[in-house]
Order: structure tokens, then C-alpha cells, then sequence
């Protein structure tokens, strides 16, 4: 998946009929250094004041010294590497436990990364970690001075006891891969549990991961094990369906290889050390993977074009089951975590379902990684993620350090300008939504008469000459719409979606949606358009599935429906002289291929629905009827 500032040409080809009487493309304005005040949010405001909490009822902490010796500073050295064999629900589960050196008879707080990569100490540290082998042997020797230390080496300096698991059927663990599944969940919990009573362990867990390991703090949590206080997922899978499909049903590329990939590593053996070791080696490998996992990846290689099976897939929306969460949660995300397509639809639903969590939200401009090395410059919280953000935000829970967690109830979040904002919800409460309507090639604050038609279809069934300045043909497919130059910076921030009112002549097919946001350099495609555009976000609905169900039904031809396509979510200052564009075509590279390619007819009440915080696109506003968003909590 390219990054999301990268156009994609394909569809840029459609701009081209919009923009009359153009030549060559001129140079892209160089976007301010900073946004108008009207603009630049509210990180510096004081931000609101904790709740009042209860001492002692979970998941708070007593703060009273009773968790963590109050006169008991790091530095830690880290004291030894113990291997850990967890009896669970699922079976041994296998992994390391990193001990920091404490006065003799202090109890740690336990911070835990479960995970599915197989003999790693964790996703991101394989290159320089060696980990251990088994048979209790480390590779990685104990040195404060090496200048390779683990990524997670903080929390241990801070005085916590950092443990890797493997989920079941993944590295050294017993039991079969469920792809977090209710055995995983369940076996998650016992997990938590076991660790708090271990004698090194002051009975208080927390879990941290990002991606795959950041999906099980979620699976553990919706299980409410009253151990674990508090989680911070990052890169995060809230929703394995939409993880794999759009919340309107197209399949992921991603999503494909995402059931074959996780097969494939559940059955790998452990990385290091004599596979003969490890616990699971009398199993087959075959018998790695649970049969419903095995089965949903050969339905997956058959496309997923019939019903997709309730019974596998609602176990693993864990998103249903959040508004029943007690631990405390600080969810962490990039706005440009494209990695697997799916991650881009998995944060912005979190906020509203986790309706008894304590939580904290840190949203900014970054991909598929923790926010180090820079990105948090500027984060009104502190700019170090271990020093400033993490490690308080475990120390409250875990250690009852502090008068409150720090910035509680609150929603940090950034733009692309790199400024920073708070709100007290995602989306911000401060959003207001406008409704731009399209309307020929335009997007109008009124809904017209006229309706516009295309084929959904591969771009070689599809492909139409039309000209810009010149003889040199482009080709277009699809249909685009845009607004006209905005005159003040306008703050998009939040989930925009389509309220399409379409027709087809086909029962499927695939619709397919960009948001861009063009420069005033942009005219034409007569020359290389790098700069001139900013591909903001995409989205795609199946026609069998857009009322959002996991059933299969024939689009009604020829019968206009309302269908919803939701776009990723974002942050985005629209700069004056800059125009927001649509684009609706048949299916990317980035989705599973179609059978159906149909001629679609949208009319003129279909609608763009943009969340805008600072300034305006100058939309309707209050108008209402579109469907809901499936697959979340009631």
C-alpha cells in the first residue's frame, strides 16, 4: 500500500474532464508553516479535568503506596531473563519474562505483549535481539552498556516486569491459532491472571502491542480479567472483519493474505533454539491452525463471494463487545497506518463503544509504528512516547503514581499541518458535518436534477478518450466531483462517507471511492502531477453486502437504493485555493476482483458528508437519512 500523500494515477485520470481549457500544470503553492489560529486547534487550552476516581476499585489504583513503594526511583538494571510456561484454557503458552533489579522483596507491575510472531521478543525487535532459545538459554546477553537494547527496554528501567507470550498454536505455545478467536480471548485472561499471581508480580498487568499485538490487549480486555488495568493497543485490529473487508463488504487484497499469513505463521516453529524443544513439537503442523481458521482462509482463496459465515466472524468483532470493557485504555493510531488496508478502519468507532473505560485516545500523522523518533513533537503531553506518554500513563494504573492518569478523558490529535488539538471525543465534539452534493462534475451545497452514470468496470472495458490542452489523449473511467477554491483553511477531521442514491444493471459489483485534495497547481494531467494532489483517504462498497450484513443479496437492478461508503478516517487542513475531490470508479489493485461490472446511475441527491471543524466547504448542514455504519455497537 503506498503511503496515502502518493497519488494514484488511475484515478487521477478521472480529474481530468473537470478541469477546462488548461494547459500545462503550474507549480504547487508551498502550504503555509503554519495554520491561522482559527485553525490550530486547542492543544494549548487547558485541557479538562479528570473524573474523580474511586481509590482501590478496579481498575484504579489504591495510591497509597501499596502498589509501588512510593520512594522507589529508577533507573533499573535489568536483574535476569526467566523463561515463563503459563497453563491456560488453550494450553501452555510459552514465553520470557524481563525482571528488573529491585530492592529484595518489591513486587513489579507486569506489562505484557502477547503475540502471534513466533520465537521474537517482539515485532520490531528481530534484527538486533536474538531473544532466547529455548531449553533456557539466552542469546541475547545481559548488557547495559550494548547500544542494542530492546525496543521495550524502557519499561524495565522504569521497574516492570516485561513478559512476551506466544499466543496458542504460535512459536513455542500449545494449543491451535483461532485468530483471536473466543479460545484466544479466553486463554488471554487466564494468561493475565497467572502473571499477576506470579511471586515477582505486585498483582497489577498491563499489556502493550502494536498490529497483531495490539490486537490481543482488545481480545483480552472484552474477557474484563480483574487483574488486567489498563491497555495501550497501537496499530490496532478492533475488528477482524473490517480488517479483511470495508464496513460495506469489499474484500481487501490485504485481507487475503492477512488469513494466509496468519495460517502460515502460526504453523512456523520457534525461531531460535531446537524446534524439538518447544512444547507443541508431538503436534502436527498442520494441527497449528484451528479447522475454522483453516477454513476461513480456503473461503477466503474462493473470494468470499457468498454469505461470510456469522459464526467465525462476530467472535472476532471485538468492537461489539467494548461497551462492556472496565480496564482503563489509551488506544494509539497513525492517520497513515495503511499496512494491510485495514488498520485504516479500526480506530475511529473506538472512542464511543468503550462506554466504561477509563481512556485516553493519541492520534497523529504516522504509519504502521510506535510514535518515536520525533513524532510526537510537539504533543501537548510531552514529546518522548516512552518517557512522556507511556510510562506515565502505566505508572498511574500500575504503580498509583500520580494524583490522576495523566490526561484522562482527552483526545490528542494532529493534523497534517503537524499541529495538535484535544477534544473530548473522536471525532471531536467540536465536528459539524456538511453535505456536499454531486452534481455533475461539482460538489454543490444543493442536490441537482441531473444524474451521472459509469461503468464500474476494469479500466480496459472502460476506457474513453477525452483531452487536456492538446492531441494527447486521457483516459477516463468513473465519475469525479469537486468543490470550488476554499477561501480560509477548512480542518477535516473525522470519518467522511458517502450517502450515494445509486441504480445499477448488475446484482454486484464493487464501487469504489477517493478523496483528494487538490493543489491550485493542478490543472491537467499533461505532465507528472507529484505535489499537486494529496490522496486523503479511500473506501469501497460491495453491492451484495451494502446494507451491511454478512448475508449475500442481489443488488435490486435497475431500482435506486441508498448505499454508504465510509472513508478513512483523518485530519486534514484544507488550504486556501485548494479543492476537495471525489472519485468513484470500479475496483483498485487494492481489492479482491469482480465478477459483476455494472453501469451505475447516481442521482442528484447523493452526497459527500465531510466532518469539518475550523472554517467551512460551505455545505448543508443537519441533513440526515443516510444508513448507518454496520458492525458497531448499539
Amino acid at each position: 500500500m503506498p503511503p496515502r500523500s502518493a497519488p494514484v494515477v488511475a484515478a487521477l485520470l478521472l480529474l481530468a474532464p473537470l478541469l477546462a481549457g488548461c494547459t500545462t500544470p503550474g507549480g504547487i503553492a508551498e502550504a503555509p508553516s503554519e495554520v491561522s489560529s482559527a485553525a490550530a486547534g486547542t492543544a494549548d487550552a487547558p485541557a479538562p479535568s479528570a473524573p474523580t476516581w474511586a481509590r482501590c476499585i478496579h481498575p484504579w489504583p489504591c495510591g497509597d503506596g501499596s502498589e509501588w513503594p512510593r520512594d522507589l526511583e529508577g533507573p533499573f538494571a535489568l536483574a535476569q531473563i526467566v523463561d515463563v510456561a503459563i497453563e491456560t484454557s488453550a494450553g501452555v503458552l510459552d514465553g520470557w519474562a524481563l525482571l528488573p533489579d529491585v530492592p529484595e522483596g518489591t513486587r513489579v507491575p507486569v506489562i505484557l505483549e502477547a503475540t502471534p510472531y513466533p520465537g521474537q521478543c517482539g515485532f520490531f525487535n528481530l534484527p538486533s535481539v536474538g531473544c532466547r532459545a529455548h531449553a533456557n538459554s539466552p542469546v541475547w546477553e545481559i548488557d547495559d552498556e550494548s547500544p542494542e537494547q530492546p525496543f521495550f527496554r524502557p519499561l524495565v528501567d522504569a521497574g516492570y516486569a516485561f513478559v512476551t507470550v506466544n499466543l496458542p498454536g504460535t512459536g513455542g505455545s500449545e494449543g491451535c491459532f483461532d485468530d483471536y478467536g473466543p479460545a484466544t480471548q479466553q486463554a488471554l485472561a487466564d494468561l493475565v491472571e497467572a502473571l499477576a499471581d506470579e511471586p515477582w508480580s505486585n498483582g497489577r498487568v498491563g499489556m502493550i502491542g502494536i498490529s497483531a499485538s495490539g490486537t490481543t490487549p482488545y481480545a483480552a480486555a472484552i474477557e474484563n480479567p480483574p487483574s488486567l488495568k489498563t491497555i495501550v493497543p497501537l496499530g490496532v485490529q478492533s475488528n477482524l472483519y473490517t480488517f479483511s473487508a470495508t464496513p460495506q463488504g469489499a474484500l481487501a487484497v490485504e485481507g487475503f493474505f492477512h488469513a494466509r499469513y496468519a495460517a502460515s505463521v502460526s504453523a512456523t516453529p520457534p525461531l531460535f533454539g531446537d524446534p524439538t524443544d518447544a512444547p507443541t513439537a508431538p503436534l502436527r503442523q498442520a494441527q497449528r491452525v484451528c479447522p475454522e481458521v483453516a477454513a476461513y482462509a480456503a473461503q477466503n482463496q474462493r473470494g468470499l463471494a457468498g454469505d461470510r459465515d456469522a459464526a467465525f466472524w462476530e467472535p472476532r468483532m471485538l468492537i461489539l463487545d467494548f461497551p462492556h470493557v472496565t480496564t482503563s485504555v489509551m488506544t494509539v493510531h497513525g492517520f497513515d497506518d495503511a499496512f494491510g488496508s485495514g488498520h485504516a478502519e479500526q480506530e475511529d468507532d473506538v472512542w464511543d463503544a468503550l462506554v466504561q473505560a477509563p481512556q485516553r485516545m493519541v492520534l497523529g500523522q504516522w504509519g504502521h509504528q510506535y510514535p518515536t523518533g520525533g513524532l510526537l513533537d510537539d504533543h501537548p503531553g510531552g514529546e518522548d512516547w516512552w518517557e512522556d506518554v507511556a510510562i506515565p500513563w502505566f505508572d498511574f494504573w500500575l504503580k498509583g503514581v500520580g494524583d490522576h492518569a495523566p490526561r484522562l478523558g482527552i483526545v490528542d490529535w494532529q493534523d497534517e499541518t503537524g499541529a495538535w488539538h484535544a477534544s473530548t471525543a473522536w471525532p471531536p465534539n467540536e465536528t459539524r458535518e456538511e453535505s456536499l452534493y454531486l452534481t455533475g462534475a461539482r460538489l454543490e451545497v444543493a442536490p441537482g436534477d441531473e444524474t451521472t452514470s459509469f461503468v464500474a468496470g476494469r479500466s480496459e472495458d472502460n476506457e474513453r478518450e477525452v483531452y487536456c490542452g492538446g492531441t494527447a489523449p486521457v483516459y477516463l473511467e468513473g465519475a469525479a466531483f469537486e468543490t470550488t477554491p476554499v477561501a480560509e483553511p477548512v480542518l477535516v477531521a473525522g470519518n467522511p462517507y458517502l450517502h450515494l442514491r445509486l441504480a445499477s444493471d448488475a446484482p454486484g459489483g464493487l464501487v469504489e471511492a477517493y478523496l483528494y485534495d487538490l493543489a491550485p497547481g493542478f490543472e491537467c494531467l499533461g505532465n507528472d502531477p507529484d505535489g499537486e494532489t494529496v490522496w486523503l483517504s479511500r473506501g469501497a462498497a460491495d453491492l451484495r453486502y451494502h446494507a451491511g450484513t454478512l448475508v449475500a443479496q442481489d443488488f435490486p437492478v435497475g431500482e435506486a437504493q441508498d448505499v454508504r461508503i465510509d472513508f478513512w478516517n483523518l485530519a486534514h487542513v484544507l488550504q486556501p485555493g485548494h479543492r476537495l475531490a471525489v472519485i468513484l470508479r470500479g475496483p483498485g489493485t487494492g481489492y479482491v476482483e469482480q465478477t459483476d461490472f455494472p453501469m451505475i446511475t447516481l442521482e442528484g441527491e447523493s452526497r459527500l458528508v465531510v466532518p469539518v471543524t475550523e472554517g467551512t466547504l460551505g455545505g448543508a448542514l443537519g441533513v440526515g437519512g443516510a444508513p448507518e455504519r454496520p458492525f458497531l455497537p448499539s
